[in-house]
């Protein structure tokens, strides 16, 4: 479970995740604040999944986050 940015960052993130197919992650609520969930346990789940996943993560976190 993550979050990045503020709650809508994090919402978009998501979204965006899902609108292209890389990954399915779920949207949490915790603590009051917008997490992320990605579970990555399944048997079928193979190491280059994972990496595909953190890099669609990293390369939508530059592109949706401002820098300041």
């Amino acid at each position: 479970m993550f979050r990045i940015g503020d709650d809508a960052v994090t919402r978009a993130i998501g979204d965006a995740i899902l609108a292209e197919g890389t990954a399915a992650l779920t949207g949490a609520e915790w603590h009051g604040h917008a997490v992320l969930r990605c579970s990555m346990s399944s048997w079928a789940t193979t190491s280059n999944d994972v990496d595909r996943t953190a890099d669609a993560i990293a390369r939508l976190t530059a592109e949706l986050v401002p820098v300041p």
